[in-house]
C-alpha cells in the first residue's frame, strides 16, 4: 500500500576518492560549475526585476512590441504585484506622430570637460582650526573634525560612502511616502498622513528622474506604474508656475533619463495642452492660476491681474523641452512670449521689480530681489540659453541682471573673527535703499553664476574686478553660514544681517526712534509669498550696504577695536526650515567648477544635520519650525522638492564621475529636473528614437502627438 522506505533499498555508491580519480567525473564537476556560473550571470543581467524594467523601457522606447496588450494586474492597484514589472496598462498602443522637430542650434558646443578649474585663486575658504559655531557646540557637528560624533557620521570621509548614505536617505524618504501617502501629493511625515495640493501624485512625478539617477530601480518601477495607471490631469485650478516646474518638468526629465519612454512623452504633451490656454491673456503672460479641467481653448483673452517675476519668467524651459520631444512648436513659441514682454518692461539696469501687474506690465512696490517671488526668473535667463543656444535674448538679460546685482546689491559684511567677511546679494528698494536680507531661496545664485562661468560668461567690468566664479565663491560663504550658525545645524529660512551691539542703551534714557523701514508690496497684490517672516527690512545708507544706526549710546563692535569694521550678525526672520535645496545646489555647482573639497565638507555637515534632526523614525523627513534649539521644534510636512532636488544635489555633490548628469549634456530646471541640451548627443540620440516612433504613428494617419492639437497662441 505504501512504498518501501528508502533504507529498505540496497544502494551501491562508489567512494568519493574512487569517484574523483576518474577523468570523466572531474570534467562533469567542472561543467556543472560553469553551468551554475552562467545561470547566475544570466539571472543577474536578464531576469533581475530592475533589469527587466530597464529592458522593458528600452523596448518601448525603440517602438518594439512588448506584448503588453494585456496585463496581469488591474489598474486600480496602487502598486505592481510582487516581483512583477509594470506594463503600459493605460497607455495607448499607438501614439499620433509629430510635426517637424525644432532644429538643432547649429552652434558648436563647448564641452565642460576641462572643469574642475584647479586655479588656487578660486580656493579662498578654509576649514577652521577650531570650530566655535553654535552647531558644533550644541549638535556636535563640527567643521574640520572627523571624529564620529553623536550621529556616527562624522568619521565618514570617503566620497563614495557619503554618496551611499545619501542614497539610503532617499530610500528612507520613499519608504515614508510609499507607506503613508502613496498616490497623494505629499507626505506629512510627522503625523504619518498625506496632504493634497494638486491631486496629481506630486511627490511621485517630482521624484521620477531622482530615482533613476540614484539607481533606485525598484522604487522607480513602482513610480512608473503609478504614472501609467493613475496619473490624472483632469483636476481643478492649479498654480501654473508650480505644476510647470514640478509636473511638466518632471515628466520631460523622466523621458530623457528613461532613454525615451513614450509614456512620459504622452503625459507631458497632455499636460502641456491643458496648461497652454493659461497664456491666452491680454499680454501673453501666463495666468498665475488656471483650471486645467477645461480642455477647450478660451474664446477671448482674459486679464491677469497681479503676478510676480518668478511666475512670469519660469515657464519657458519646460515648454521648450516638450516642443523638442513632441515636434510641436506652439508650446515653446507661447512660453517664450513673456521674455520679450519683460525686455520691454521698466527695469533697474536689468533688474526687474518683484511684483507687477500682468496687464499693464507695471511695477508694484519697486522692490528688487534675487529671493522669493523673483529668483527663478533670473535663473532661467541663463538656463534657457544653455538649453537652446539660439536664445541669446535671454543670456543678454542674464548678463545685464548680474552686472546690476554687482552695482546695486552685492554687499560685503564682517561677521567677526570666527566667520570673517561674507558677501550677500542684498535686496533693494527704489534703486536707493539696500536691505541686508539673506534668504535660503537667494542661495541659488552662487551656483547659477558658477554655471554661467563654466559657459564662458564674465560680467566683470574690468580685469581688476572679480570674475563671476569668484563672486559666486564669495556669496557661497554666507549661504553656508545659514546652517553653520544655528544650534541644530539646519538652516534658517531667512535672516536679517544687523549690527552687533556690545550692550543695550541704558534703560533710564528715553527710547530711541526705530530705524526707518521700507514696506514691501503686499504679497496678495503681487504674487505668492514664498517664505515666512517679516516683510519689512531695515534701511541702509546710500546703497553702501551699511545699515543706518540712529543710536549714539550703543557702541558698535569693531574688529579688535582698531580696524573700524562693523560686526554684523544673523537676526532670524524665519526660524523654520523647509528642506530647501538651494545651498546644496550651489555647493554642487561650485564643486563641479573648482574641485575644492571644502564644498563637500560643508555639504556633508549639512546632510548630517538633516539626518539627525529631520529624519522620522517611521520613514521620511519633516520640516522644522525652530532650527535654533536642540532638539529643534519639529514641523510635519515633507516637501516634494526634498526628494526631487535636495537629495539629488547631495548625491551628485559626492559623485566623482563628471559624466553622472554631465553639465554639457543636461541643464537643470529650477526643480532640479535635468533636461537635455539641444544639439547634444543625448538630444540627438533621443530625437532619432522619436523619429522612428513618429514614422510608425504617421502610418496610422495621425497628425501630432497629443489628443488635442491647438494652434499657437499669439
Amino acid at each position: 500500500m505504501f512504498p518501501r522506505s528508502v533504507s529498505s533499498y540496497k544502494v551501491v555508491r562508489p567512494s568519493w576518492q574512487r569517484l574523483l580519480r576518474t577523468r570523466s567525473a572531474r570534467l562533469y564537476i567542472v561543467a556543472l560549475g560553469c553551468f551554475a556560473l552562467v545561470t547566475y550571470v544570466w539571472f543577474v543581467f536578464f531576469l533581475h526585476p530592475a533589469r527587466i524594467a530597464h529592458n522593458m523601457q528600452s523596448e518601448q522606447r525603440l517602438g518594439k512590441d512588448t506584448g503588453a496588450s494585456t496585463t496581469q494586474y488591474t489598474a486600480s492597484s496602487p502598486f505592481p504585484p510582487q516581483r512583477q514589472i509594470p506594463q503600459r496598462a493605460s497607455t495607448p498602443e499607438v501614439s499620433p506622430p509629430v510635426t517637424q522637430s525644432p532644429t538643432s542650434t547649429g552652434v558648436p558646443f563647448r564641452p565642460l570637460r576641462h572643469y574642475p578649474h584647479k586655479d588656487p585663486k578660486y580656493r579662498i575658504w578654509e576649514l577652521p582650526a577650531v570650530d566655535r559655531s553654535p552647531r558644533c557646540i550644541k549638535s556636535d557637528i563640527c567643521d574640520g573634525n572627523h571624529t564620529c560624533g553623536a550621529d556616527g557620521l562624522g568619521c565618514i570621509t570617503n566620497a563614495q560612502q557619503r554618496k551611499q548614505k545619501v542614497r539610503e536617505a532617499a530610500r528612507w524618504t520613499w519608504k515614508g511616502y510609499r507607506q503613508y501617502a502613496w498616490g497623494h501629493d505629499e507626505l506629512n511625515a510627522g503625523s504619518r498622513s498625506s496632504r493634497e495640493w494638486f491631486n496629481m501624485g506630486l511627490t511621485i512625478v517630482d521624484s521620477l528622474d531622482t530615482l533613476q539617477i540614484l539607481g533606485l530601480m525598484e522604487e522607480y518601477a513602482e513610480a512608473r506604474f503609478w504614472v501609467a495607471n493613475h496619473l490624472n490631469f483632469n483636476q481643478g485650478e492649479v498654480s501654473v508656475f508650480e505644476t510647470t516646474i514640478r509636473i511638466l518638468g518632471g515628466l520631460a526629465a523622466a523621458f530623457y533619463h528613461s532613454g525615451g519612454d513614450e509614456l512620459y512623452l504622452l503625459k507631458a504633451v497632455e499636460f502641456a495642452e491643458r496648461l497652454l490656454p493659461a497664456f491666452n491673456t491680454t499680454t501673453g503672460l501666463s495666468l498665475p492660476r488656471f483650471n486645467v479641467h477645461d480642455m477647450e481653448p478660451a474664446t477671448e483673452r482674459v486679464a491677469i491681474g497681479s503676478t510676480c517675476l518668478a511666475e512670469v519668467g519660469t515657464l519657458s524651459m519646460e515648454f521648450s523641452a516638450v516642443s523638442q520631444i513632441s515636434g510641436r512648436p506652439e508650446f515653446r513659441d507661447t512660453a517664450m512670449v513673456p521674455w520679450s514682454k519683460l525686455l520691454a518692461m521698466q527695469n533697474m539696469d536689468g533688474l526687474y521689480c518683484t511684483f507687477l501687474n500682468g496687464d499693464s506690465l507695471s511695477c508694484h512696490g519697486n522692490h528688487y530681489t534675487f529671493g522669493a517671488s523673483a529668483d527663478s526668473a533670473y535663473e532661467y535667463m541663463l538656463k534657457q540659453w544653455i538649453l537652446n543656444r539660439n536664445d541669446t535674448m535671454c543670456v543678454n538679460m542674464f548678463k545685464k541682471a548680474i552686472k546690476a546685482m554687482r552695482k546695486h546689491m552685492l554687499t560685503q559684511l564682517w561677521m567677526g573673527e570666527d566667520i570673517g567677511d561674507v558677501w550677500i546679494a542684498a535686496e533693494n528698494d527704489n534703486g536707493q535703499i539696500r536691505i541686508n536680507v539673506l534668504e535660503h531661496l537667494t542661495c541659488f545664485l552662487p551656483g547659477t553664476m558658477a554655471l554661467g562661468h563654466m559657459y564662458g560668461i564674465n560680467t566683470a567690468n574690468s580685469r581688476d574686478e572679480d570674475d563671476d566664479l569668484t563672486v559666486a565663491i564669495k556669496l557661497m560663504k554666507a549661504c553656508y553660514e545659514l546652517y553653520h550658525q544655528t544650534a541644530s545645524g539646519v538652516a534658517f529660512d531667512s535672516v536679517n544681517l544687523v549690527p552687533h551691539y556690545s550692550s543695550p542703551p541704558p534703560p533710564e534714557n528715553p527710547p530711541l526712534p526705530p530705524p526707518a523701514t521700507v514696506q514691501r508690496a503686499d504679497p496678495s497684490q503681487g504674487g505668492t509669498a514664498m517664505s515666512s517672516g517679516s516683510l519689512t527690512g531695515t534701511t541702509a545708507a546710500g546703497g553702501s550696504g551699511q545699515q543706518v544706526v540712529s543710536s549714539t549710546r550703543r557702541r558698535l563692535l569693531k574688529d579688535g577695536q582698531s580696524t573700524g569694521k562693523t560686526m554684523y550678525r544673523f537676526e532670524p526672520r524665519s526660524l523654520e526650515n523647509f528642506l530647501r535645496p538651494e545651498v546644496a545646489e550651489s555647493l554642487f555647482y561650485l564643486w563641479r567648477a573648482t574641485g575644492d573639497p571644502i564644498y563637500r565638507e560643508w555639504g556633508w555637515n549639512m546632510f548630517r544635520a538633516y539626518e539627525r534632526w529631520c529624519r522620522v523614525s517611521t520613514g521620511g523627513y519633516q520640516v522644522l519650525s525652530n532650527v535654533d534649539t536642540v532638539p529643534p521644534a519639529a514641523g510635519n510636512k515633507m516637501e516634494s522638492f526634498w526628494m526631487a532636488e535636495t537629495m539629488k544635489y547631495f548625491y551628485l555633490l559626492f559623485s566623482d564621475d563628471p559624466d553622472e548628469v554631465p553639465l554639457d549634456e543636461f541643464v537643470f530646471n529650477t526643480e532640479a529636473h535635468p533636461l537635455a541640451i539641444w544639439g547634444t548627443e543625448t538630444d540627438v540620440r533621443l530625437r532619432e528614437v522619436l523619429a522612428r516612433f513618429h514614422a510608425q504613428a504617421r502610418k496610422q494617419g495621425a497628425d501630432a502627438v497629443g489628443k488635442f492639437a491647438h494652434g499657437s497662441i499669439t
